[in-house]
Parts: C-alpha cells; sequence; structure tokens
C-alpha cells in the first residue's frame, strides 16, 4: 500500500512538473508574441512620425549620435529631417537637416506636409560689414524674438538688421535674430555697396487723365500717362520702392539702403486713386503707401493690395478753416481727448497701423504729443526734402510731385 502510494505521488509529481512546464513555454511564447507586437507597433509609430518635414509637439531636446544633450528646440518650430529608412525599433532618433549630428527624438515630432515659406525680404537691404561670431554656443531667434534653437556649435553670420536687443543675421538662406549680449561683432568684408545718403519720400494726391478732371489744381493732381512714366522709369532703373517698414528701419539706423531706392506716398485715398493711379502702381509692381481719411471709408483696408499699403490720414480731422493759420486744419487745434479719439478710431479702422500723413502737412507740438500718444511711430509733413537716419521720426520731409513736372525734373529729384 505504501509502495502504491509514493509511486501515485511521484506520478502527481511528474504530471504537475510537465503541467507547470507546458505552462511556463505557452506562457513565455505569449510574452514573446507580445513583446514581438509591441515592437513591431513601436516601429510604426517610429515610420508614422518620419516625415521630410516634421513640427516639434513641445520644447524638446536636441541629441548627438550617442543620444547625449547637446541642444534645445522650442514648441511648434517646423524643421527638415534628413532622409532615413525606418527599419526597426533603433531608429527613432531623426537627423536635423539644418544642423549635422544633431537629432531629435521621433515622439517629439509630429508630420507637416511642408515648411512655411522662407521671407527672403532683408536681401533687400545692404548687408553690414560687420558679422555676429559666438563661441561654443549659440542660440536662435524668431523674429518674434521666441527662441527657435539651441545648439553647441560656434557661428560667424553677416549682419542685416539691427535691432534694439538684436541682430538679424542670415543663415540657411533666411533671417534669423541672435541677441546681442550673447554674440561677439566682428568686422567683415561683406559688400562694397554703400548705405543711401537720404531717401525721397514723394507725395501725389488726385489723378486725372487727358479728358477728366484737367481744371483741377497741379499741387493736388497729376495726368496719369505723367505717373505712368515716372514709375517706368523707376522700374527700367532698378529702384526699390520702400515700405514704410522698411524706411523707419532705415532712418533708425537698423538696415542700410541702396541709393538707387524712393518712397511714393499718396495722400487722402479718394476715389482717383483706386480707379487710376492703381492699375498702374500694380503694372509696374511697385510698392506704394496711401496716407487714406478712414472716415470717408471705414472698409478701406479692403484696398490694400500686394503693393498698396493704407494708413493714416487721421480719421475726420482732415478739416480746413478750422484754426488759425496755413490752411487752419483741425489738427492744430482740436481738443486733446477729442483728437486722440480720432486718432485711435483711425488707428482700429487701419488694423493698428503705425504711420501717419499730417492733414495739410500742417502739425504743433500737441499733434505731435497726440501721436505719440494713440500709438503712432513715424508721421510725415509736407516740408520739403529728403528723409536722412537720424531724423526726427515725427516730422518725416516729403517732395510734392507736381503734375507740370517734367520727367527730367522727376530724374533730378530722385536721384
Amino acid at each position: 500500500m505504501k509502495k502504491k502510494f509514493i509511486i501515485f505521488i511521484s506520478i502527481f509529481l511528474v504530471l504537475v512538473c510537465i503541467l507547470v512546464t507546458l505552462l511556463y513555454l505557452n506562457h513565455d511564447k505569449e510574452v514573446k508574441k507580445i513583446k514581438e507586437q509591441e515592437r513591431l507597433e513601436y516601429i510604426e509609430s517610429i515610420k508614422n512620425s518620419y516625415s521630410k518635414y516634421v513640427i516639434t509637439n513641445k520644447e524638446t531636446t536636441l541629441y548627438d549620435s550617442n543620444n547625449k544633450e547637446i541642444g534645445k528646440i522650442n514648441k511648434d518650430v517646423k524643421i527638415s529631417l534628413k532622409d532615413k529608412e525606418i527599419r526597426d525599433e533603433n531608429d527613432d532618433y531623426f537627423e536635423l537637416e539644418l544642423f549635422d549630428g544633431y537629432y531629435i527624438y521621433f515622439k517629439d515630432v509630429e508630420k507637416i506636409d511642408s515648411l512655411d515659406e522662407k521671407d527672403t525680404y532683408y536681401k533687400n537691404y545692404i548687408v553690414f560689414n560687420e558679422n555676429c561670431k559666438t563661441n561654443g554656443k549659440t542660440t536662435f531667434y524668431d523674429s518674434n524674438f521666441n527662441y527657435l534653437y539651441q545648439v553647441s556649435d560656434s557661428v560667424n553670420l553677416p549682419i542685416y538688421i539691427k535691432e534694439d536687443e538684436y541682430y538679424g543675421v542670415e543663415f540657411n538662406d533666411g533671417i534669423v535674430y541672435l541677441k546681442k549680449d550673447e554674440v561677439e561683432v566682428v568686422e567683415s568684408n561683406n559688400t562694397d555697396l554703400k548705405n543711401a545718403k537720404s531717401i525721397p519720400v514723394l507725395l501725389y494726391h488726385f489723378f486725372h487723365t487727358h479728358n477728366r478732371f484737367e481744371d483741377m489744381t497741379t499741387v493736388i493732381s497729376i495726368r496719369t500717362d505723367k505717373f505712368e512714366s515716372q514709375l517706368k522709369y523707376l522700374t527700367d532703373n532698378d529702384f526699390m520702392t520702400l515700405k514704410m517698414k522698411d524706411l523707419e528701419l532705415y532712418l533708425k539706423g537698423k538696415v542700410q539702403i541702396r541709393e538707387n531706392s524712393v518712397v511714393l506716398t499718396i495722400d487722402d485715398g479718394n476715389e482717383t486713386v483706386y480707379s487710376l493711379a492703381y492699375p498702374i502702381i500694380e503694372k509696374y509692381k511697385v510698392n506704394a503707401t496711401v496716407f487714406a481719411i478712414t472716415s470717408w471709408n471705414a472698409n478701406v483696408m479692403d484696398n490694400e493690395t500686394n503693393y498698396v499699403e493704407i494708413h493714416s490720414h487721421t480719421d475726420d480731422m482732415h478739416q480746413t478753416g478750422k484754426c488759425s493759420g496755413g490752411q487752419g486744419g483741425l489738427f492744430k487745434c482740436i481738443d486733446y481727448e477729442k483728437g486722440l479719439e480720432d486718432l485711435k478710431k483711425s488707428r482700429e479702422i487701419l488694423n493698428g497701423s503705425t504711420y501717419l500723413a499730417y492733414p495739410f502737412g500742417e502739425y504743433t507740438d500737441n499733434s505731435i504729443k497726440m501721436l505719440k500718444d494713440a500709438g503712432f511711430t513715424m508721421a510725415f509733413t509736407t516740408n520739403y526734402g529728403n528723409a536722412k537716419v537720424g531724423d526726427n521720426l515725427y516730422l518725416i520731409p516729403r517732395i510734392y510731385i507736381y503734375n507740370e513736372y517734367s520727367l527730367d525734373t522727376f530724374k533730378r529729384i530722385v536721384n
């Protein structure tokens, strides 16, 4: 009996061992199966994150090929990646095309279709004969001065723009910014071109054809064929027609502008500007600014184009005979609070414009104070002369272009 019991127990134990072994083998098989499934899913997620173009989904780290931290990149930065074939789970770091040897973890990016088109407008400015140099670490900023990348590499880059606390430099065929207190400025022979000594700001008002408005005074109206011959001369001779921002940067000494440059301004914004001048401006693809009386048309911003900016000629202060002296423009003697309200209303209609032309070219110290308090940064008079670096930004001179002027006279003015 005892022997039978021992045999039974032995058989039972053997069966238990076999069962446990089978269970273990099955479990191990399931574990391996799960791990393989997880591995395949991981590889698939890497593939789903990789694209030629990606955007960072958070502020994240940049790594070298050994996964050592060597930099940072901000959230929502669009970047281009080097070509890569995703073969296994070890391909989970992507190399940046912009910086050799810099990698980003696949979970920190998402696919996008393309990068933003690069702003190459800075190439219209003359590069300074100065470079920004860093030693061992460089932080790049965007045009809003938010940081883009922090890398461990040194750079030596040409300066195109000098902001108050930043330098705009050329990098990767675009403009980025470096902080002044993080760089050394060194001399460099970047160009032989010279900065313009001054820039003519031309003043137009109304326009007429041979058969219309011939009785208008030459002070305020120019015939369209003469206007066209002037714009043709500018384009044929490679003149740069400046935007308001260009002129402001130039006058502040923040950029350099080539000598054959000019600013086209048109006051009031009456119907002849849109019906007669616009087609000519668009034909020759020159930049121009209309200083509009916004009370005339609350939807005036609908008239902005790729070539024409709309800025302020006040909302409703273009009224003559209201004050003593000159043409008696209302802006000279209006109550401060009423004037400030008018200017703010004009800015609101013009999507926050900070540029203004004085009605009738008339102003007082109080007018200038109102402008500053309303948020304007630059204002134009009718005082004769060219604009120069260091000029008072609230007293910029302009040059009337009269209908009686010949093309030769026009050439002498712009040259």
